[in-house]
Protein backbone atom coordinates (compact mmCIF):
# COMPACT_ATOMS: atom_id res chain seq x y z
CA UNK A 1 0.00 0.00 0.00
CA UNK A 2 1.85 3.14 -1.15
CA UNK A 3 1.31 6.11 1.87
CA UNK A 4 1.22 9.87 1.96
CA UNK A 5 4.25 10.69 4.39
CA UNK A 6 3.39 13.15 7.06
CA UNK A 7 5.42 16.00 6.73
CA UNK A 8 9.35 15.30 8.22
CA UNK A 9 11.08 18.17 9.03
CA UNK A 10 14.11 18.09 11.11
CA UNK A 11 13.15 16.75 14.15
CA UNK A 12 15.08 19.03 16.50
CA UNK A 13 14.24 22.50 14.76
CA UNK A 14 17.03 24.32 13.35
CA UNK A 15 20.23 22.91 12.50
CA UNK A 16 22.00 26.35 13.30
CA UNK A 17 20.44 26.59 16.90
CA UNK A 18 22.41 25.89 19.93
CA UNK A 19 19.36 23.93 21.13
CA UNK A 20 19.29 21.58 17.96
CA UNK A 21 23.52 21.17 18.01
CA UNK A 22 23.15 20.41 21.72
CA UNK A 23 20.36 17.40 21.09
CA UNK A 24 21.46 16.10 18.25
CA UNK A 25 25.08 16.20 19.93
CA UNK A 26 23.81 14.26 22.58
CA UNK A 27 21.98 11.51 20.48
CA UNK A 28 25.47 10.80 19.18
CA UNK A 29 27.17 10.76 22.33
CA UNK A 30 24.41 8.17 23.81
CA UNK A 31 24.64 6.29 20.46
CA UNK A 32 28.00 5.50 20.69
CA UNK A 33 28.87 5.42 24.52
CA UNK A 34 25.17 4.68 26.34
CA UNK A 35 23.51 7.68 28.53
CA UNK A 36 24.91 6.72 31.49
CA UNK A 37 28.94 6.80 29.92
CA UNK A 38 28.14 10.23 28.44
CA UNK A 39 29.02 13.19 30.18
CA UNK A 40 27.97 17.09 30.16
CA UNK A 41 31.13 18.13 29.14
CA UNK A 42 31.77 15.51 25.98
CA UNK A 43 27.74 17.20 24.52
CA UNK A 44 29.03 20.17 24.85
CA UNK A 45 32.28 20.04 23.68
CA UNK A 46 30.86 18.11 20.73
CA UNK A 47 28.31 20.69 20.09
CA UNK A 48 30.49 23.68 19.92
CA UNK A 49 28.76 25.37 23.53
CA UNK A 50 29.83 25.74 26.81
CA UNK A 51 28.14 23.85 29.53
CA UNK A 52 26.09 26.94 31.04
CA UNK A 53 24.33 26.75 27.35
CA UNK A 54 23.11 23.29 28.23
CA UNK A 55 22.30 24.06 31.20
CA UNK A 56 20.05 27.14 30.30
CA UNK A 57 18.20 25.19 27.91
CA UNK A 58 17.85 21.67 29.53
CA UNK A 59 18.74 22.31 33.57
CA UNK A 60 20.89 18.65 33.70
CA UNK A 61 21.51 16.30 31.30
CA UNK A 62 17.98 14.60 32.76
CA UNK A 63 16.57 17.51 31.21
CA UNK A 64 17.73 17.11 27.92
CA UNK A 65 16.78 13.21 27.69
CA UNK A 66 13.62 14.52 28.54
CA UNK A 67 13.74 17.29 25.45
CA UNK A 68 14.58 14.37 23.09
CA UNK A 69 12.09 12.00 24.25
CA UNK A 70 9.72 14.68 24.17
CA UNK A 71 10.57 15.64 20.21
CA UNK A 72 10.10 12.15 19.34
CA UNK A 73 6.99 12.14 20.86
CA UNK A 74 5.77 15.04 18.85
CA UNK A 75 6.69 13.13 16.06
CA UNK A 76 4.87 10.00 16.55
CA UNK A 77 1.61 12.57 17.51
CA UNK A 78 1.88 14.08 14.55
CA UNK A 79 2.38 11.06 12.06
CA UNK A 80 -0.72 9.69 13.94
CA UNK A 81 -2.63 12.65 13.73
CA UNK A 82 -1.86 12.92 9.46
CA UNK A 83 -2.92 9.24 9.26
CA UNK A 84 -6.14 9.74 10.48
CA UNK A 85 -7.03 12.67 8.75
CA UNK A 86 -6.56 10.93 5.53
CA UNK A 87 -9.82 8.32 6.43
CA UNK A 88 -10.69 4.96 4.35
CA UNK A 89 -11.28 1.93 5.75
CA UNK A 90 -10.05 0.34 9.35
CA UNK A 91 -7.58 -1.99 7.71
CA UNK A 92 -6.24 0.74 5.22
CA UNK A 93 -5.95 3.44 8.15
CA UNK A 94 -4.10 0.58 10.08
CA UNK A 95 -1.62 -0.11 7.32
CA UNK A 96 -1.31 3.33 6.23
CA UNK A 97 -0.50 4.38 10.14
CA UNK A 98 1.87 1.55 10.65
CA UNK A 99 3.74 2.42 7.38
CA UNK A 100 4.02 5.95 8.52
CA UNK A 101 5.25 5.35 11.82
CA UNK A 102 8.18 3.01 10.20
CA UNK A 103 8.90 6.03 7.70
CA UNK A 104 9.65 7.91 10.77
CA UNK A 105 11.88 5.59 12.52
CA UNK A 106 13.69 5.25 8.86
CA UNK A 107 13.72 9.05 8.39
CA UNK A 108 15.04 9.54 12.17
CA UNK A 109 16.79 6.42 12.98
CA UNK A 110 19.82 7.67 15.55
CA UNK A 111 17.16 10.07 17.13
CA UNK A 112 14.83 7.27 17.87
CA UNK A 113 17.46 4.38 18.33
CA UNK A 114 18.77 6.57 21.75
CA UNK A 115 15.10 6.24 22.81
CA UNK A 116 14.93 3.02 22.26
CA UNK A 117 17.73 2.27 23.82
CA UNK A 118 17.32 4.41 27.05
CA UNK A 119 13.83 2.46 27.76
CA UNK A 120 15.95 -0.67 28.00
CA UNK A 121 19.05 0.69 29.28
CA UNK A 122 18.72 3.50 31.17
CA UNK A 123 16.68 2.56 34.46
CA UNK A 124 17.93 5.67 36.23
CA UNK A 125 15.60 7.76 34.23
CA UNK A 126 12.48 5.75 35.34
CA UNK A 127 9.64 6.64 36.66
CA UNK A 128 11.15 10.24 35.45
CA UNK A 129 10.45 10.31 31.97
CA UNK A 130 7.42 9.01 30.50
CA UNK A 131 8.48 6.14 28.36
CA UNK A 132 5.01 5.04 27.87
CA UNK A 133 3.87 7.91 26.11
CA UNK A 134 4.68 6.11 22.39
CA UNK A 135 2.32 3.14 23.59
CA UNK A 136 -0.50 5.41 24.47
CA UNK A 137 -0.23 6.98 21.30
CA UNK A 138 0.02 3.95 18.95
CA UNK A 139 -2.20 1.57 21.02
CA UNK A 140 -4.47 4.39 21.60
CA UNK A 141 -5.18 5.01 17.81
CA UNK A 142 -5.57 1.50 16.80
CA UNK A 143 -7.77 0.96 19.62
CA UNK A 144 -9.89 4.04 18.32
CA UNK A 145 -9.24 2.15 14.22
CA UNK A 146 -10.33 -1.33 15.77
CA UNK A 147 -13.64 0.57 17.39
CA UNK A 148 -14.64 2.61 14.17
CA UNK A 149 -14.23 -1.07 12.25
CA UNK A 150 -16.25 -2.62 14.45
CA UNK A 151 -19.17 -0.12 14.28
CA UNK A 152 -19.58 -0.20 10.83
CA UNK A 153 -19.58 -3.81 10.40
CA UNK A 154 -16.57 -4.05 8.52
CA UNK A 155 -14.23 -5.64 11.66
CA UNK A 156 -16.02 -8.58 13.71
CA UNK A 157 -16.64 -7.55 17.66
CA UNK A 158 -13.79 -8.13 19.67
CA UNK A 159 -12.04 -6.36 21.93
CA UNK A 160 -10.91 -3.26 20.46
CA UNK A 161 -8.00 -3.13 22.79
CA UNK A 162 -6.75 -6.26 22.45
CA UNK A 163 -7.06 -5.85 18.71
CA UNK A 164 -4.77 -3.27 19.10
CA UNK A 165 -1.84 -4.38 20.91
CA UNK A 166 -1.93 -7.71 18.81
CA UNK A 167 -1.39 -5.01 16.09
CA UNK A 168 1.06 -3.03 18.21
CA UNK A 169 3.42 -6.11 18.66
CA UNK A 170 4.02 -7.16 14.94
CA UNK A 171 4.48 -3.17 14.45
CA UNK A 172 6.94 -3.05 17.18
CA UNK A 173 8.90 -5.85 15.63
CA UNK A 174 9.39 -4.30 12.67
CA UNK A 175 10.24 -1.02 14.00
CA UNK A 176 12.82 -3.26 16.48
CA UNK A 177 14.05 -4.22 13.25
CA UNK A 178 14.70 -0.76 11.59
CA UNK A 179 16.22 0.50 15.06
CA UNK A 180 19.17 -2.55 15.71
CA UNK A 181 22.60 -1.76 13.62
CA UNK A 182 22.66 -2.03 10.33
CA UNK A 183 25.65 -4.63 10.14
CA UNK A 184 23.15 -6.65 11.58
CA UNK A 185 21.25 -8.92 9.23
CA UNK A 186 17.70 -8.34 8.24
CA UNK A 187 14.82 -10.04 8.29
CA UNK A 188 13.42 -10.52 4.64
CA UNK A 189 9.73 -9.46 5.37
CA UNK A 190 7.87 -6.42 4.62
CA UNK A 191 5.36 -5.08 6.72
CA UNK A 192 1.84 -5.34 5.17
CA UNK A 193 1.31 -9.13 4.42
CA UNK A 194 1.98 -9.63 8.33
CA UNK A 195 -0.52 -7.25 8.90
CA UNK A 196 -2.44 -9.25 6.11
CA UNK A 197 -2.14 -12.48 8.23
CA UNK A 198 -3.41 -10.90 11.74
CA UNK A 199 -6.07 -9.57 9.89
CA UNK A 200 -7.02 -12.80 8.14
CA UNK A 201 -5.80 -15.00 10.70
CA UNK A 202 -3.88 -18.42 10.46
CA UNK A 203 -7.61 -20.69 10.88
CA UNK A 204 -9.30 -21.52 7.37
CA UNK A 205 -12.47 -19.72 6.58
CA UNK A 206 -15.61 -22.29 7.87
CA UNK A 207 -17.26 -24.23 5.05
CA UNK A 208 -20.77 -23.31 4.49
Amino acid sequence: MQTTPAPSSDLFGRHDSARCRIMQAAVDAFGRRGYAATSVREIVEHAGVTKPVLYYHFGSKEGLMKAIMDEAAKAVSAVVEHARLEGGTARARILRLCESLQELVRAHTSELRVVHAVYYFAPELLPKIDFRVFERLIVGELEEIVGAGIRTGELKPVCPRHAAVLVAAVLSAFLDEELIARDVPRTEVDLEPVLDLTFDGLCPSPTA
